[in-house]
């Protein structure tokens, strides 16, 4: 499964949905879980948000009607063609509160860098902050 420099890793469990994991091992039993400040206790993103409706690549045409529902969106990517395909899918992304991933910014840049000989294209602030999609891998 491919990782950033973090080594973080969002991991699909079917029922359990998602994981996340540092360099093969749970979250919570990683450098992660020492933090003097913020400790991660818990590596299952359906328990630490438990009103969140938890998505991935192969639910990304959900999207649009789970943003204007005002849901919190955990969305479970494997790949930058997973977070590309959640990027795309959202109309206007300043409907959403982006949380995430290196990658997840890097897939926000891919769709507004600038067309050629075109301005660049800078998402507005978030117009609604109660809509949080976190995608990481």
């Amino acid at each position: 499964m491919p990782q950033h420099a973090t080594g973080v890793t969002a991991v699909d469990l079917g029922s359990r949905v998602l994981d996340e994991y540092v360099r093969g091992g749970p979250v919570h039993e990683s450098d992660f879980a020492r933090d003097p400040a913020h400790p991660v206790r818990c590596s299952d993103l359906a328990t630490v948000f438990p009103e969140a409706v938890l998505t991935g690549p192969g639910r990304a045409a959900e999207l649009p009607e789970l943003i204007g529902n005002g849901d919190l969106i955990v969305y479970s990517a494997a790949s930058d063609a997973d977070l590309d395909r959640l990027v795309a899918a959202v109309p206007r992304l300043d409907d959403v509160l982006w949380v995430g991933s290196p990658g997840l910014t890097a897939a926000l840049a891919r769709r507004c860098a600038r067309a050629a000989g075109s301005a660049a294209s800078v998402p507005a602030p978030a117009r609604r902050a109660g809509v949080c999609a976190i995608g990481g891998w």
